[in-house]
């Protein structure tokens, strides 16, 4: 986590100093806008941000002494990027030390990496925000109010989990920018975004409709680390026996976001062995569950690669040696691209 808080330094140090897209930047984002935006209600889009609890934190991770002034954990309004009905999501706030800057002080809406499956995951229910305390004390000490959502599903907001989709996404990282004005009187309008991994994609779909659904604020610019960009590669992966751990834990968590927005999608034709029957285990993101789930994968690994049947944690079954690797690419064995 102290290497994620230095990436996040660089990358918010970078968007206050200031820096302009490139032409490569957006060809590259061509592509990911190309859904069309549900239809909002002018009812749901007037409760953008507002807030529905708003309870101060009492106790914080060490981490945050120094440099968090005062933080409250939120319930706020938001929208589904699927059907374009009105969510609650919940998150954090935090204001840094110090006197704000003529103009008040600028938001960063920051965007947490995947967590686990289960609603309990959501960062704000945890005191050390589940590891990213440190990422957050950075962006406080760069003089910014940081806003951290839970995201859809996840945290006290409930409701179904949209991993991975990039408007409800986007649109929780901007709703909380609005909650973060809503209750810090000396935030600007001025805002950022900036994420790793879930986040960085988050951060990056933010970018994408700041234009039009962030309405009323004055955007300056985004950093994603190692965002999911493309992940149509998993396919080749578990069709030939590819996963590797860190992508086989994850497959789950792709399953279940896809699902909610595809709902005639039935996961367990994709989820077989280990993988089907461990839902808790694959679930948590705290406790003897997840400890367990690195034990399992790794056991289950090593016998099936020396019997040569099952591979990937039981997502595909043959007999023999696996299939080679497909060819790097089109997200590749890496799946998540780093921009």
């Amino acid at each position: 986590m102290r290497i994620l808080a230095a990436v996040v330094v660089c990358a918010a140090a970078v968007l206050q100093a200031g820096c302009t897209p490139t032409a490569a930047t957006d060809s590259l984002a061509t592509e990911f806008v190309d859904a069309v935006p549900p239809q909002v209600s002018g009812e749901v889009l007037r409760e953008r941000g507002g807030i529905v609890t708003a309870t101060p934190i009492r106790e914080w991770s060490a981490a945050l002494d120094a440099d968090a002034d005062r933080g409250w954990t939120v319930t706020y309004r938001s929208v589904s990027g699927v059907d374009g009905s009105a969510r609650d999501v919940s998150g954090v706030v935090f204001v840094p030390n110090g006197e704000a800057p003529a103009g008040g002080w600028p938001v960063l809406s920051y965007g947490h990496g995947a967590t686990g499956l289960d609603p309990s995951c959501g960062t704000s229910e945890h005191t050390d925000l589940l590891g990213y305390d440190l990422a957050v004390a950075s962006l406080l000490q760069l003089g910014f109010v940081v806003a951290m959502t839970d995201f859809q599903g996840w945290g006290a907001g409930g409701g179904a989990t949209a991993y991975l989709e990039p408007k409800t996404a986007a649109y929780n990282m901007i709703d909380a920018v609005r909650a973060a004005r809503a209750l810090v009187h000396e935030a600007s309008a001025i805002w950022y975004a900036v994420g790793a991994s879930e986040g960085g994609h988050a951060a990056w779909a933010a970018n994408e409709y700041a234009a039009t659904y962030g309405d009323g604020l004055d955007f300056r610019g985004s950093a994603s680390s190692a965002p999911m960009t493309d992940l149509t590669g998993m396919v080749a992966l578990a069709q030939s026996g590819w996963l590797s751990h860190e992508q086989q834990m994850w497959l789950p968590m792709v399953l279940a976001g896809l699902s909610n927005y595809r709902p005639e999608l039935d996961v367990r034709d994709y989820l077989h062995g280990a993988l089907e029957r461990g839902e808790s285990m694959w679930s948590a993101c705290t406790g003897p569950h997840a400890d367990q789930r690195e034990q399992v994968l790794e056991s289950l690994t090593r016998r099936v690669n020396v019997a040569g049947g099952v591979r990937g944690g039981g997502c595909v079954v043959g007999g023999g040696s696996p299939a080679p690797p497909p060819p790097r690419g089109g997200g590749g064995p890496g799946v998540a691209h780093s921009t």
